[in-house]
């Protein structure tokens, strides 16, 4: 069983669109049809942006379409 197919089984809401889109693209070994990434390394962090663009993306990804930004500041912790 995928770790997807086993998160939806145990109803298991991943907060992040980060997280969801890793796990799906680790599984399949390729990009999600609907969603995209463009990661920006900074000097003292990294910034994510998922977009959610297509009604496969929602299925996909489980959230909604829009963009999602994750800031991953290590220093700040």
């Amino acid at each position: 069983m995928k770790k997807s197919e086993l998160y939806q089984h145990l109803n298991v809401q991943l907060d992040l669109a980060v997280e969801a889109h890793q796990l799906l693209r680790g599984e399949n070994g390729e990009e999600i049809p609907g969603v995209l990434m463009n990661e920006q390394k900074l000097e003292h962090a990294k910034v994510t942006i998922i977009t959610v663009e297509t009604d496969e993306g929602v299925k996909a990804i489980g959230k909604p379409k829009g963009q999602y930004i994750t800031i991953d500041a290590p220093e700040i912790r």
